[in-house]
């Protein structure tokens, strides 16, 4: 016999593998989605990237132009990614530093479909993995009772596209900042003691849609991007997406010309290493300034 949590992942993994065969149905492959090689006969294959997963960037927004620009391309080609998901009628439902792997050329691509959700093929929100408070209490999430046996699955059953705006939010900030939002408003006290109950009040306040205590971050860490997808105000990501674009621009960037997701001016593959460190008693990559 099977434990819950068992069963509860093989049906993560038959979910993704569903939501991967429909993404890629009509188009093979796409710049900022992990590769799809199939199923197997205990999950599915996907393309092996190079570095792929990492544990940490190690890098901080403000000790360099080149750290800062790596993470203004990164939050351009994640919501590029979801651009393409949203299109398709997926909603990823785990935007977050363990979904993105990255490319030889350091760009990111989404890997984590494990929670993702699409109403089309009947593939309802599958769990919520990430480790961010503010996750947990998105407004815009699917119900903790959705209703899995419905006729025709809703927003309550899959989540909502603002979700994973949401996230890509919660996740540029603890790029751009290194710290989530919620942290930026608590003491160093109760960001210390974690989840614990110092944090509910935020999350019922945030749930109930009368949190506004956001941070306030410059153009230069995509601060009105953030803030508006923190308060909902996005309908898709193509309209962030695009307003990125031009707030980049604004501040000087050049996009490529064959890739509106991607930044040009940066030799990545000369000014960035990989190092090998151990963490938990395991080998970990950590993304580092080369020389």
């Amino acid at each position: 016999m099977k434990r819950a949590d068992e069963t509860d992942w093989m049906k993560r993994i038959e979910g993704a593998n569903r939501i991967y065969q429909y993404l890629f149905a009509s188009q093979p492959s796409h710049a900022r989605v992990v590769g799809y090689l199939g199923p197997t006969n205990t999950g599915y294959r996907l393309d092996r990237l190079n570095p792929g997963p990492i544990y940490d960037c190690g890098l901080d927004a403000d000790s360099s132009d080149l750290a800062l620009a790596l993470y203004q391309r990164w939050a351009l080609q994640a919501l590029s990614a979801l651009k393409f998901i949203h299109s398709r009628g997926v909603v990823l439902n785990a935007m977050a530093s363990d979904s993105l792997w990255l490319r030889e050329d350091f760009s990111v691509a989404v890997a984590g479909f494990i929670c993702a959700a699409c109403a089309e093929i009947r593939v309802p929100a599958q769990g919520w993995p990430t480790r961010d408070a503010e996750s947990f209490a998105c407004p815009w999430a699917a119900s903790r009772t959705r209703n899995l046996a419905a006729e025709n699955y809703t927003e309550a059953e899959t989540g909502q596209p603002k979700k994973d705006l949401f996230d890509w939010a919660v996740w540029v900030c603890e790029n751009m900042t290194g710290k989530s939002p919620f942290q930026h408003s608590m003491t160093k006290s109760q960001q210390d003691q974690g989840y614990c109950a110092e944090i509910r009040p935020l999350e019922r306040a945030l749930r109930r849609g009368e949190y506004n205590d956001w941070p306030s971050m410059p153009d230069q860490k995509l601060g009105p991007i953030v803030l508006k997808a923190l308060r909902g105000q996005y309908e898709t990501a193509s309209e962030a997406f695009e307003e990125l674009k031009v707030l980049l621009q604004g501040l000087g960037r050049t996009l490529a010309l064959s890739q509106e997701d991607e930044l040009q001016g940066y030799d990545w593959q000369k000014k960035l290493r990989i190092d090998m460190v151990v963490a938990y008693g395991k080998p970990r990559k950590v993304l580092r300034v080369a020389g």
